[in-house]
């Protein structure tokens, strides 16, 4: 039977140190409108759900966060009609650094103001923006107005200082048993998987009943990559081995058909191209060949199943220099061309 197998050069530096990888996920998740109607419901006041035509919630593909506010946030921009007239924009907002900013209402403001500038550049009326963070940071984080930050604030100085109101949910204080109510499966492993992010001891303990959500619930034909997606978060931010895992899924036989697979071609799959470019790559770095095969293998893997991570990222993940990486890529991307102009691309011996 086949089983995972330690790959050394990638378990010696644990996944969880990966940048960023709570954006991917929560992009992957939450564009799906079952997924942002369940959330909406659940978070926004119900005097403004009473005034929103859900129906009509739409994920417009815009952005409002700048290049100074893409340090803190990233987000998904929704808007929605109003029932007796009239859009309002919902933007979800990841806050991806696991504390508060020293000044939120600031930086809220700072992105709604960012919003409108935004719809007015593309020839839009301004709407009203309810901005919606999503926090999943372990250190406590106090709602506040911005009033409240003033130094010499005064009741006579209220009208000319905007309030910074936003819409906050904090993941860390949200039970476990409320998040397994919610109908959308990725919903709930979303929100599990961040919530309980390095917790090995955690996940040793709840690992099967978590994921059977998945395997009971959800769609393996249509989600297939969101799937993936799921268990690769879920390597890049626990310390659990691959045979841990094994073990612990070994009743839920499609999960480990999707993670032996995902394993497989993060791991083994590597292509004759990949191995190629890695090679003539690798030669510069001073590494073995043997080493090499398994780094080109494993960069070439993560590369066709997850192009959009970055260099560091990969490099991290496989314990690699990021010039390697570079450099593999880079081979990668020129082969077609190569192949396309003619050229022959060199021999593996």
């Amino acid at each position: 039977m086949t089983t995972f197998q330690r790959h050394t050069f990638n378990e010696r530096t644990p996944m969880k140190d990966l940048s960023n990888p709570h954006d991917k996920i929560f992009k992957a998740t939450f564009p799906r409108k079952e997924v942002a109607l369940e959330y909406l419901q659940s978070c926004l006041p119900g005097n403004i759900l009473a005034m929103l035509d859900l129906s009509t919630l739409h994920l417009t593909g815009t952005s409002f966060v700048n290049e100074q506010l893409k340090e803190y946030f990233a987000d998904l921009v929704y808007t929605c009609r109003v029932k007796t007239g009239g859009e309002v924009t919902i933007p979800l907002v990841l806050e991806h650094k696991s504390s508060p900013p020293t000044y939120p209402p600031l930086q809220i403001m700072s992105y709604q103001v960012n919003g409108w500038q935004t719809q007015i550049n593309h020839k839009q009326k301004p709407t009203p923006i309810i901005p919606i963070i999503f926090y999943h940071g372990k250190e406590q984080w106090v709602v506040r107005p911005w009033k409240d930050y003033l130094q010499g604030m005064a009741p006579a100085f209220e009208i000319y200082t905007p309030p910074g109101h936003y819409v906050f949910t904090d993941l860390s204080g949200i039970p476990d048993d409320k998040i397994k109510t919610f109908r959308s499966t990725f919903m709930k492993m979303v929100m599990l998987l961040m919530k309980h992010r390095n917790e090995k001891e955690y996940w040793l303990n709840h690992l099967r009943e978590i994921f059977i959500f998945v395997e009971n619930f959800a769609d393996w034909e249509k989600d297939r990559n969101e799937i993936s997606l799921l268990i690769l978060y879920f390597k890049q931010t626990t310390n659990i081995s691959w045979e841990e895992f094994e073990e612990k899924i070994g009743q839920l036989p499609k999960t480990k058909k999707s993670a032996m697979t995902l394993y497989e071609s993060i791991y083994e799959k590597g292509t004759k191209e990949g191995r190629q470019a890695g090679r003539q790559a690798g030669m510069q770095q001073g590494i073995s060949i043997g080493e090499l095969k398994k780094a080109t293998d494993f960069v070439h893997g993560i590369l066709k199943k997850f192009p959009d991570l970055t260099d560091k990222e990969i490099a991290e993940m496989g314990n690699i220099s990021i010039a390697l990486v570079k450099k593999i890529r880079k081979e990668m991307d020129d082969q077609p061309r190569n192949k396309k102009n003619g050229e022959t691309p060199p021999s593996l011996g």
